[in-house]
């Protein structure tokens, strides 16, 4: 019998409003409070769910564009890698264990999210860089060494898209993640 495909649970708007606008912010404090205040399904589509609404997405943009302005994160994890709201991504590692491995509806994990935004201008590839960077210091390498190895929907993994989109700042920093050698087969 073959397998279904669930699609996950999805964020819509204009519920979520806060909730986006705390995590592209890198406001730790709204973040807590409103998973404090949410059950425990609610937390779960808070941390994992995907952001489905194209229009949504459009708008979340527009009012962030000087954050995340090439992206287009479909989960929480990553807007928070995207828009490089390091107190956030910290606080989703080390408190609510949020999946790192998640990926969006394109395939894309949170590196991918972080190269995308890079591709948008020279400003925005040192701030994708410092939170590559950050990645590296509060994840197991294992971990990013699979976030490295994953290919998206085109079947691009990090690297390449990085290639790709002539991020090589970024390309630079991949290869001067500690541990090189284990990620230079990739």
């Amino acid at each position: 019998m073959a397998s279904q495909l669930i699609d996950p649970p999805y964020l819509t708007s204009p519920q979520h409003d806060a909730w986006f606008d705390a995590i592209v912010n890198n406001d730790c404090k709204t973040v807590r409070e409103i998973l404090a205040t949410a059950d425990c399904k609610e937390q779960q589509l808070l941390l994992h769910g995907n952001i489905y609404n194209p229009t949504y997405m459009t708008t979340l943009m527009t009012r962030h564009k000087e954050a995340i302005p090439h992206a287009r994160p479909g989960n929480s994890w990553s807007l928070a890698t995207a828009s490089g709201a390091m107190a956030v991504i910290k606080l989703f590692v080390q408190k609510y264990n949020i999946n790192i491995h998640q990926v969006d509806t394109r395939g894309d994990n949170a590196i991918h999210a972080i190269i995308r935004v890079a591709s948008g201008s020279t400003k925005m590839e040192r701030t994708a860089v410092k939170t590559y960077t950050f990645l590296c210091e509060i994840l197991q390498l294992n971990d990013i060494k699979a976030l490295l190895k994953t290919g998206n929907n085109e079947d691009l993994r990090p690297l390449e898209l990085a290639l790709l989109a002539g991020t090589f700042k970024l390309v630079n920093a991949i290869f001067s993640t500690k541990g090189r050698n284990l990620i230079i087969h990739i």
